[in-house]
């Protein structure tokens, strides 16, 4: 897996994070077909929303609560129309400020 980006929030907070996998897709000569799906590695970070295509190879999740200085992953699995399947993590670090 590769971590794509590392984002940072405060635990009150609900975000969006925009994604960009265009240059890893134009690397394999495909693109993606089905809706991306996301997993966050605790209960703690609650996923407002689907995960979801913004625009050709940019994906965006969503994210609410953790705790203070905890770090979290979010994993995201995307279909690719040769049929492979790909899988990327960003990290999340909640810390109060």
């Amino acid at each position: 897996m590769t971590i794509l980006e590392k984002f940072e929030k405060q635990p009150g907070a609900t975000q969006f994070y925009d994604i960009s996998l265009v240059d890893f897709l134009a690397q394999l000569g495909t693109t993606a077909t089905a809706p991306p799906v996301a997993t966050w590695s605790s209960d703690a970070i609650v996923q407002k929303q689907p995960a979801a295509w913004i625009t050709p190879g940019v994906l965006r999740i969503w994210a609410s609560g953790g705790v203070d200085k905890a770090k979290y992953k979010a994993t995201m699995i995307v279909t690719c129309d040769n049929g492979w399947v790909e899988e990327h993590e960003i990290v999340l670090n909640v810390k109060e400020t």
